[in-house]
């Protein structure tokens, strides 16, 4: 079993600068609860640049499946080359960028990532089981998952870089959502805020 080293960065994000550079007009994103966005969508600079995957695409169906009102890349024209990431390994959940926009769907939002996590390790499970000798070996290693939510307080935004072990994605994330949101982080640097949870 890897050694628990849960890491989860955080860093303040300006809203208007990343709108501006994909060109994202305010009142699109206000008619969602959610946006699943592709995973570079922090670092790239032009739409040509984002790429999707498949797991941020089926994270997006099971936030509408509950209710929440959701748009992927599709929906926010952010995939005019229908770029998608091709990931070889089954041992990582690909979420991407997670932009909740209304604070209010946070509870919701946990219950649905939890239920996608849970699926995804008990698959690994099932297929760690099918590849491996039942009498000689056991799973020797925790699937991983990664996913950056952005969360709005006031006027301050910020990211929440995760990429670890799947079944702690959730605990950790939620200590540092509730931190944010009782404490805030204003005005911190982003290296001030980078923490690892042990």
């Amino acid at each position: 079993m890897k050694e628990s080293n849960q890491k989860i960065k955080v860093y303040n994000i300006n809203e208007d600068e990343l709108l501006d550079r994909f060109g994202i007009e305010r009142k699109k994103i206000d008619d969602f609860q959610l946006l699943c966005l592709p995973e570079n969508f922090l670092e790239a600079t032009s739409r040509e640049e984002l790429y999707a995957t498949e797991d941020s695409d089926n994270l997006c169906k099971s936030f509408s499946k509950a209710g929440l009102k959701s748009a992927n890349t599709s929906d926010l024209n952010l995939n005019p080359r229908n770029q998608y990431a091709v990931r070889k390994s089954f041992d990582v959940l690909w979420l991407g960028v997670v932009w909740v926009v209304s604070n209010v769907t946070w509870e919701l939002t946990k219950v649905v990532l939890k239920r996608v996590v849970q699926d995804f390790v008990v698959d690994f499970l099932e297929k760690q089981k099918q590849k491996q000798n039942p009498v000689t070996s056991s799973v020797s290693f925790s699937p991983e998952a990664k996913i950056t939510l952005i969360l709005r307080k006031d006027d301050e935004t910020a990211a929440f870089e995760y990429f670890d072990e799947a079944e702690e994605m959730l605990p950790s994330l939620d200590k540092k959502v509730e931190e944010f949101f009782s404490n805030g982080n204003k005005g911190a640097e982003p290296e001030a805020l980078s923490d690892t949870i042990r």
